[in-house]
């Protein structure tokens, strides 16, 4: 769980940092500004609620 959690955990909360907004919302503007389509944020969200899912 530390190996996989704890990476995911602070990437999380780098890009909150970043964004200073809700977390949906961050991702969404990240993506944007690196580049990739708007469709990459509800991707990775998805992949965030998995591994909490499991994490929990």
């Amino acid at each position: 769980m530390l190996i996989i959690g704890m990476p995911i955990l602070v990437l999380e909360w780098l890009i909150d940092r970043r964004g200073q907004k809700q977390p949906i919302h961050t991702m969404e503007d990240v993506a944007v500004s690196e580049g990739y389509l708007k469709s990459w944020c509800y991707r990775f969200f998805l992949i965030l609620i998995f591994y909490s899912v499991i994490g929990g």
